[in-house]
């Protein structure tokens, strides 16, 4: 089953490890994997 993510529902907040990512969400190797790995893919 394909699963897709609505990436501006998504809320991004400072107390998650995707916090750092801010402004540059998904723009590198290390968003990718940490992403992956939270949305167990």
């Amino acid at each position: 089953m394909i699963e897709t993510y609505d990436i501006n529902a998504i809320s991004i907040s400072e107390s998650t490890s995707f916090g750092k990512f801010n402004n540059d969400f998904f723009t590198t190797e290390e968003t990718t994997q940490e992403l992956r790995k939270a949305l167990n893919l």
